[in-house]
């Protein structure tokens, strides 16, 4: 497996860490999080508000995710919506993909690829915007219903000016 790591200082996401570990020793999985994305309460809610915020820039929008799976039905549904609404939709997708790209009027602002090499790339990515407004996470979660409502799974934003540019550097690679 190869996959992501990330070590920070910050006090926000440290907070939310400490709470996620104090609310997972008495098995509380409605937790509330400033930084941290949350499944199975929270994560799905906060990534479709995340994918709106890019369909209100119409075609200045910019959406990047690298996963392993996307079936997750409403999430793939706010993923055509970007596209009808013109925003840049580039998606690298291991393994099973329910969203069929490059279809007129529905996904044709959508590119799905997919890299099979020599390890499991098992990390996931999130990027919502460009430049100044792009917000980045990483993750352990899939678009899958399975990750977003049935396991616990955190995506985490990276804030780090030097990590962000070694993921995008994985990126364009």
């Amino acid at each position: 497996y190869t996959d992501l790591a990330y070590l920070t200082a910050d006090r926000s996401i440290g907070a939310d860490a400490g709470e996620f570990f104090k609310n997972m020793a008495i098995g509380n999985l409605e937790g509330s999080y400033r930084r941290l994305l949350v499944a199975p309460h929270g994560m799905k809610d906060r990534l479709m508000a995340l994918i709106d915020r890019e369909i209100a820039k119409g075609e200045k929008g910019y959406l990047f995710f690298k996963l392993n799976s996307v079936t997750d039905i409403d999430l793939v549904d706010k993923l055509r919506e970007a596209s009808r609404a013109g925003v840049e939709v580039r998606m690298i997708v291991r393994g099973i993909c329910c969203l069929l790209p490059g279809v007129e009027g529905e996904t044709d602002h959508i590119q799905v690829r997919s890299i099979v090499g020599r390890y499991l790339e098992h990390a996931r990515i999130y990027l919502f915007g460009r430049g100044e407004e792009e917000r980045m996470y990483i993750s352990s979660a899939d678009f899958m219903t399975r990750n977003m409502s049935h396991r616990v799974e955190v995506a985490c934003p990276v804030l780090s000016g030097p990590a962000r540019s070694k993921i995008q550097k994985l990126i364009e690679a």
